[in-house]
């Protein structure tokens, strides 16, 4: 990794810890005062903070020092704890029992696919690659793409946060369009894991994962590909519903809510089918054939250096 790259990396780092903290100071203030205002400003933000955190996962890679170890449990700890405590004392507080048992389930999920799922794949996939592959995956496919991911989440936070600022703070006309840009900002979050994780498998199962016209237009796919489909369909149709529902001035309203958990759980199951697609690629290629296949990858980035040498 070279020297630019650590340094943007650290910096990158920091800021998307103090956006955490951001988020935990919103909540908490929520907690305590039971204000909608600070409900509606700590949603409209929780996508992006959400995003900076995945992306964070897999800066520094190789980093196993006992110093980063303690600040990348330190911001697992306030991103996943401090923040979802905060909110579910908030929502009970405030009667919202079923945002409290939402908040109350995602602490758990959190601890598995970021601590655990995130952390292994951080170790035992990013911390592989070598210099060249690292760097190419920290400026294309996380600084880049994933910073880029977030503008559009950022577009409708500030729409929500304008609605709330021409209502007045002590508002509930802005709840739905509030949540509506959660759940949006939470499907562009699946989208972007699943950019990472294409990003970090080799090129072959890339290839493999690609589907033809051909297929697609006689509708030859695989069991698991037609339920993926499926799945994103519904997942579109939810977030058109949504959309329609930003900035507009409305009662809240419950069926906002269950649009955009049921797109969420649609999309966040059709990319746990696509791990498992690429997985079965990986499996089914072999060690010995992965290995080939990675060394035939490696010969064909730098021709230039292949030509020197003979």
């Amino acid at each position: 990794m070279t020297k630019k790259v650590e340094e943007c990396s650290a910096a990158y780092i920091v800021v998307c810890f103090l956006l955490t903290l951001l988020n935990v100071i919103l909540w908490t203030c929520y907690a305590i005062t039971l204000e909608s205002h600070w409900w509606m400003v700590a949603n409209s933000i929780w996508a992006v903070v959400v995003t900076s955190y995945i992306l964070s996962i897999f800066m520094k890679p190789k980093r196993e020092d006992t110093l980063y170890k303690r600040f990348f449990y330190s911001h697992f700890f306030c991103f996943a704890i401090l923040s979802e405590v905060a909110n579910l004392i908030g929502s009970y507080r405030d009667g919202f029992i079923g945002a409290a048992i939402s908040g109350a389930i995602r602490i758990p999920i959190w601890c598995v696919v970021f601590n655990r799922f995130g952390a292994k794949i951080r170790r035992e996939v990013i911390a592989k690659l070598s210099e060249v592959e690292l760097t190419e995956f920290l400026c294309g496919a996380v600084l880049m793409r994933g910073t880029a991911a977030m503008a559009p989440m950022l577009f409708l936070s500030f729409e929500a946060i304008s609605c709330l600022a021409s209502e007045g703070f002590d508002s509930r006309l802005c709840e739905n369009s509030a949540s509506a840009t959660k759940f949006l900002s939470l499907n562009l979050i699946c989208l972007t894991l699943k950019s990472l994780l294409n990003k970090a498998t080799p090129k072959f199962v890339q290839r493999a994962m690609i589907l033809s016209y051909e297929d697609l237009a006689r509708v030859n796919l695989k069991f698991l590909q037609k339920i993926q489909g499926t799945l994103f369909a519904v997942t579109a149709m939810c977030s058109l519903f949504l959309f329609s529902v930003v900035g507009v001035e409305a009662e809240p309203n419950e069926g906002v809510y269950l649009a955009g958990q049921v797109g969420a759980i649609c999309i966040g199951v059709a990319v746990l089918i696509d791990v498992k697609l690429m997985l079965g690629v990986l499996k089914g290629a072999g060690t010995t054939e992965v290995e080939g296949q990675a060394e035939q990858e490696h010969s064909e980035v730098d021709p230039a250096k292949r030509f020197s040498a003979s």
